[in-house]
């Protein structure tokens, strides 16, 4: 019974205060802080799938399996769900262009691994990081053709054939009896757990167990529209500023400190 976890790390905005220090050459007030952009994290509601997964495991015997789309800082985070109780963690190569705004490529990407390995229960979660755009799943259930199933906050029973999965529905849970393979999307809900810190023994022992590196699928549709011109038309007496943003998701953090305002926060 092998389950596949596809999971989104993030980069740490705010990963620690900066630590103020004085130049002893110049008397300048200078600050020492890791770059942001070079640590990661879990997505939380992939993190809640993650342990929701590692929950149904103490009942349920399962080959459990985790899938990241990341660059080599990803590693120390598989290595410590291996640490976890996972038995396959696998890392693909992320493309040239940024997939937080491309649900259809990240779909595609999954797609082919799964159907490689042959994988029948794959879980996602309901967003991709700071794009909001609640579609992969539903475009790997379509591409795959399996069934998808929302709002996932339990898995009861599972078999060679079957799973039998709660879901939340507002207030109302409900039971689904599914048979095949399938899609979960998990609920938000399950952002509220976190994984196990894993004990110094279990890290040891994870180190023996090497994280599976698969470079990118060559039939990944691009996504257009990712490059953004914006012009930003300035007050008189004043600079006005241009932009060409690759990356869409810098494009909210530019308006921010152009215009200072505590409503765009």
């Amino acid at each position: 019974m092998q389950v596949l976890v596809c999971v989104k790390l993030l980069a740490e905005a705010m990963w620690q205060a900066a630590d103020p220090m004085i130049n002893q050459e110049t008397g300048a007030r200078c600050t020492l802080s890791p770059d942001a952009s070079c640590t990661l994290s879990f997505n939380p509601v992939d993190e809640g799938a993650l342990a929701l997964l590692l929950k149904a495991n103490q009942s349920l015997q399962l080959n459990m399996a985790t899938l990241t789309i990341a660059d080599q800082r990803g590693d120390a985070l598989l290595q410590r769900l291996i640490a976890n109780g996972y038995q396959h963690a696998i890392r693909i190569e992320p493309p040239h262009w940024p997939l937080e705004f491309a649900p259809r490529s990240t779909a595609a990407i999954i797609a082919d691994f799964a159907k490689q390995q042959q994988i029948p229960w794959i879980v996602v979660g309901p967003e991709q990081g700071g794009a909001e755009n609640h579609e992969t799943g539903f475009l790997l259930a379509e591409l795959l053709g399996y069934p998808c199933i929302q709002d996932v906050v339990e898995i009861q029973q599972m078999s060679h054939t079957e799973v039998e999965l709660s879901c939340q529905h507002g207030n109302i849970r409900q039971r689904y009896r599914v048979k095949g393979p399938s899609v979960w999307i998990a609920h938000r809900s399950v952002a509220q757990h976190s994984l196990p810190v894993p004990t110094l023994m279990a890290r040891m022992k994870s180190r023996d167990q090497k994280i599976i590196h698969h470079p990118m699928p060559l039939a990944v549709p691009v996504e257009e529209g990712r490059t953004v011109d914006f012009q930003w038309i300035a007050e008189p007496n004043s600079s006005c500023r241009f932009f060409s943003l690759d990356d869409i998701g810098s494009l909210a953090t530019e308006v921010r400190k152009i215009i200072g305002k505590e409503e765009y926060k």
